[in-house]
């Protein structure tokens, strides 16, 4: 009877490979369960480590979600073996109220926020955050992004390295993405090491267990994980050949005025061919819809449908305005859907609608105050001359105030009070640095620039 073949533990060399490009980082962050998966991760990442010349910074991170009572201990299980590799660890806490469906989503979503708040304080940057996702996860993911109708850029699956955030400067990366979850069970039985059983992992409720449970009868149908990874891995590569297009598409039709609006020039995005087109309203859409959330792929391609037909009038998605005209198509912010309010300290930085980073320099003698303007404030300051805008890009940009009187508009080019207005301006800065106030000017106690 032949003998089944034993999965072979990850060598030196390879994780070698898999971490080489970690120590451009100055800082790297690993997520770290206990599970088998995270814990190899800890492993083979601390013998990789230990062998550089000069070992990169290191931080462990769990996190107590407070979903079952050995939370905290399995916490605490992390923590003795991180500092038995020499690795500092710590323990983030999932507080308050847990929701009664869609537990996983609202864990994943809480564990990289609470993981994306520790690191945003971190003065070693660049920072990378380490996640020990497997062959077995990309192949799951492909199969869960199947059975929701996923475009091409869902069934590409999880991707090497991202940004973990548009508003944070962290970088999420999976260097075990290539790697069966056998091998990695077998590198710690060959440490003599053991791991938490999470028994979520095997719970039928939830739709990663049972895909796991079907993994027998997949083997035998040629649905491998191997199989579908190598799958996810060829529909990423072909995604990467449609982004392209679409920027090139973006690049000669589209005139954006970042943050604000972006008009399509018609003849040339009617001419695309239809997943391009869909494509580029979608990476307009999220660039100008702010905090709002985003549109799904069913709704952009309802959208291009709707675009494609004569007489279109003006529709809402997305927390956007999409206006079409005969030659042009513009894409901006809609007014009045969820703009964020914020008080801004001297010296502080924030991110306001996810379309605009918004800070006040330290020599500043007092607060601001940001939040977008009410109609009424919109329609008469559009009717000074000094305003570059009309009135509902106006209504969609940030506005700053002191002891509630308006002092600026930047992406309006309000620069100063505004006699219309019949408000007193309260300068945070001497008159003459005001005076010379322009937006792209770094000598100014406001800064308004774009978020990538």
């Amino acid at each position: 009877m032949p003998q089944s073949h034993q999965p072979e533990p990850v060598s030196d060399a390879e994780a070698a490979a898999l971490f080489a490009d970690l120590t451009r980082f100055g800082l790297v962050a690993l997520a770290v369960s206990g599970g088998p998966d995270s814990l190899a991760l800890l492993h083979l990442f601390a013998r990789w480590r230990s062998r550089l010349p000069m070992p990169v910074a290191a931080l462990v991170l769990s996190v107590d979600h407070g979903l079952r009572p050995e939370s905290a201990a399995e916490a605490g299980v992390v923590a003795r073996e991180a500092a038995h590799l020499g690795l500092p660890h710590e323990t983030l806490v999932w507080e308050g109220p847990k929701p009664a469906t869609g537990v996983p989503n609202a864990a994943r979503v809480a564990r990289y926020q609470l993981m994306g708040d520790r690191l945003a304080s971190e003065t070693l940057a660049p920072v990378v955050l380490l996640t020990a996702h497997t062959q077995d996860d990309q192949a799951e993911t492909l199969l869960m992004r199947l059975a929701r109708g996923s475009g091409a850029d869902g069934l590409a699956g999880m991707v090497r390295e991202r940004a973990l955030s548009r508003d944070r400067a962290i970088t999420l990366v999976r260097p075990l993405i290539g790697v069966p979850k056998a091998r990695l069970t077998a590198t710690l039985s060959s440490l003599g090491r053991t791991w938490i059983v999470d028994p979520t992992n095997t719970d039928a409720t939830y739709e990663r267990p049972r895909l796991r449970q079907s993994q027998a009868w997949r083997d035998e149908a040629g649905l491998t994980n191997a199989a579908l990874a190598l799958c996810a891995h060829r529909l990423a590569r072909a995604n990467v050949a449609l982004e392209w297009a679409t920027g090139r598409l973006e690049t000669d039709a589209v005139t954006q005025i970042e943050g604000i609006c972006a008009v399509v020039h018609r003849p040339a995005f009617d001419a695309a061919p239809g997943e391009i087109k869909i494509r580029l309203l979608a990476r307009l859409l999220t660039a100008y819809g702010g905090d709002h959330p985003a549109a799904q792929l069913s709704e952009v391609e309802r959208l291009a449908e709707r675009l494609g037909r004569t007489g279109a009038t003006a529709m809402t998605l997305g927390g956007c305005l999409v206006t079409p005209k005969s030659a042009t198509l513009s894409i901006q912010r809609e007014v009045g859907r969820g703009l964020p309010v914020l008080d801004l300290a001297p010296g502080q930085s924030a991110i306001w609608d996810a379309r605009f980073r918004v800070s006040l320099d330290v020599r500043a003698t007092g607060p601001c105050h940001v939040r977008a303007l009410t109609s009424t404030e919109g329609h008469v300051l559009a009717l000074s001359p000094v305003c570059s805008r009309g009135v509902r890009e106006v209504l969609t940009v940030p506005a700053f105030w002191h002891d509630g009187a308006l002092v600026a508009v930047p992406q309006a080019q309000i620069l100063h009070g505004d006699a219309l207005l019949e408000r007193q301006l309260h300068s945070l800065a001497s008159p003459d640095v005001l005076a010379a106030f322009e937006p792209a000017c770094s000598a100014v106690p406001i800064h308004v620039k774009p978020v990538p």
